[in-house]
């Protein structure tokens, strides 16, 4: 047909033809890469896509403090009902380890509570076991362990028992101030763990971070007070990048013949349900600190909100619950998970999509 004979119908039926035909190249991807799509998945990093973005300092640790005091009975003194591998099978990422001397041999190390006659954990090297066995089997995990050494056992002594599993060389040790890599960059470098020494600890070697300097935190409460103090709050005005909140509600007991600040176990389901979260909130609202990890006694009685507020303040949303948190994120640097959507073939689908839009345009204009 020569060109001069070309009537606006016969354009706008040429029009139709086209969009019909490239419109659903943007609407219906082929199976091939449907199935890309759908089959990836995002990262994960200590449990969920939304932390990997975040800098490790910045993400908030569930943590047990005195993780290996595991209470014979309910008559017995200790801080667990449940002993590290379950703690850590049921979410605890940080672990809080106090070193002293082996009652059987003065050259290793024991974790123990107020003394090993009070509570003896095991050695430190099996619970170090347990710990590298787990880091093994869980490969975008990580963990904070606070290391205190009341016992005062030589420091060489501790770092053999790390160094026996490999675990000073992927222990990380960042900036004294200001945030630290995200934890995907951890997890890529190979660097699993962070390993506080306290001042109990001489001499530390240089994978174990300085808690002196690097940490704030919180202390306990002993009836008659039921105010949760703030602790070590404004050292360094508050520029170090980890605060610890050890939320523990401690009773007097006679201990070895002396009267002492024990566990209060009668009282930990009230402890660690609202109580925790007001401590938390409060802490948050007053000095605008973001916990990196909260710590607490007996962390698994009913009712215990300690995993439901680390997922708040992560952002991360309570399986079963709306994907909305109970308190707002505003300082972390969370980066969302974009959604995952199928190619199409080098944008025909945006060019049908825009010629449909015409040939409508044309059709309300002229009748065909």
């Amino acid at each position: 047909m020569p060109p001069s004979t070309l009537t606006p119908r016969f354009l706008r039926l040429v029009l139709l033809l086209v969009a019909i035909v490239l419109v659903p190249t943007q609407a219906r991807p082929s199976d091939e890469t449907t199935t890309a799509a759908v089959s990836s998945s995002p990262p994960s990093c200590l449990g969920s896509p939304l932390l990997c973005n975040v800098p490790y300092n910045l993400v908030t640790l569930a943590g047990t403090h005195a993780s290996h005091a595991v209470r014979k009975d309910e008559d017995s003194l200790g801080t667990q009902d449940k002993d590290i591998k379950q703690q850590l099978a049921d979410g605890i990422r940080a672990l809080y380890l106090e070193v002293y001397p082996s009652p059987a041999d003065s050259s290793t190390a024991e974790l123990c509570f107020m003394s090993c006659a009070t509570n003896d954990g095991g050695t430190l090297a099996a619970t170090l076991q347990v710990i590298t066995d787990f880091l093994n089997a869980e490969a975008t995990e990580m963990l904070t362990i606070v290391v205190s050494n009341p016992g005062e056992v030589a420091t060489e002594v501790i770092t053999k028992e790390f160094k026996a599993q490999g675990l000073d060389t992927i222990a990380y040790v960042g900036p004294a101030l200001g945030n630290w890599p995200t934890v995907s960059s951890l997890l890529a470098n190979g660097k699993r763990i962070v390993v506080f020494g306290d001042k109990s600890v001489a001499s530390l070697p240089s994978w174990m971070a300085n808690y002196e300097t690097m940490t704030q935190y919180t202390q306990l409460v002993v009836p008659p007070d039921d105010k949760w103090p703030m602790g070590r709050i404004n050292y360094l005005d508050g520029k170090v990048p980890f605060f610890i909140n050890y939320h523990l509600r401690w009773t007097n007991a006679t201990v070895d013949g002396a009267v002492r600040p024990v566990p209060y176990a009668a009282e930990a389901a009230i402890t660690n349900s609202w109580d925790l979260v007001s401590h938390i909130v409060d802490l948050r609202n007053n000095n605008f600190i973001w916990p990196h990890l909260v710590a607490v006694d007996f962390y698994d009685v009913p009712g215990c909100k300690l995993f439901d507020m680390v997922r708040n303040f992560n952002g991360v949303p309570i399986p079963g619950n709306q994907p909305s948190n109970f308190y707002p994120i505003t300082n972390k640097a969370h980066t969302k998970v974009k959604s995952v959507a199928a190619p199409t073939t080098a944008g025909i689908g945006t060019l049908g999509l825009t010629l449909a839009l015409l040939v409508i345009v044309s059709l309300f204009t002229y009748r065909i």
